[in-house]
């Protein structure tokens, strides 16, 4: 594993396209290292570090599991 934090960055699988997955971190356990920005592949550019401000400021603006919410229901 890339992060030095057990389960602080989780991979989920779009179970409706098995191909895509989002990466999510966790705030509250992250550290700052910066190894999840380091190790992302370039082409991606997925994940960026930011201030905590910043982030928090992100983080009030959006759901914070957006990625399920989206997802239509199962049949």
């Amino acid at each position: 594993a890339v992060c030095p934090v057990p389960d602080c960055i989780t991979l989920t699988t779009n179970p409706e396209a098995p191909d895509l997955s989002v990466c999510t971190v966790n705030f509250e356990t992250c550290i700052g290292c910066m190894a999840c920005e380091k190790w992302c592949p370039d082409d991606y550019d997925a994940i960026r570090m930011l201030p905590f401000a910043a982030v928090m400021a992100k983080r009030e603006a959006y759901a914070t599991d957006t990625f399920t919410a989206e997802l239509p229901p199962k049949k």
